[in-house]
């Protein structure tokens, strides 16, 4: 079993500097998008985000980039499939999810596996 170097960098420890992803439900979305400034949020609309599952959106912030990861419905199979396909988008580095939940760990760790035994060299 061998996992991409970059799973090693979902981090759980908010001490450490690491990029948050945060979850937005459908449900959720317009209470996370009045968060937001105006040109945040003409961003958002203009990348047609609300929340659709696996689909993972970067906004400009003053202090980087936020992550956006649409997980639809947010049952507990929306964010491990979510977190999964977001694992497999991301550049190498360290994150860590702003919501507290087992499935998007799992997730996380299942997007990032590889079954490499008979790959040629």
């Amino acid at each position: 079993m061998n996992l991409n170097p970059s799973a090693n960098y979902l981090l759980t420890d908010t001490d450490e500097e690491c990029q948050p992803i945060q979850c937005i439900s459908a449900e959720a979305f317009e209470t996370a998008l009045d968060s937001l400034s105006d040109e945040q949020k003409t961003w958002v609309e203009n990348h047609d985000f609300k929340g659709q599952p696996g689909v993972l959106l970067r906004i400009p912030a003053d202090q980087g980039v936020l992550f956006w990861l649409g997980t639809g419905t947010g049952e507990d199979l929306a964010l491990r499939d979510a977190a999964a396909t977001t694992a497999q988008q991301l550049p190498e580095g360290k994150y860590r999810f702003e919501n507290d939940s087992d499935e998007l760990v799992i997730g996380w760790l299942l997007g990032q596996y590889q079954f490499d035994r008979y790959k040629s060299n």
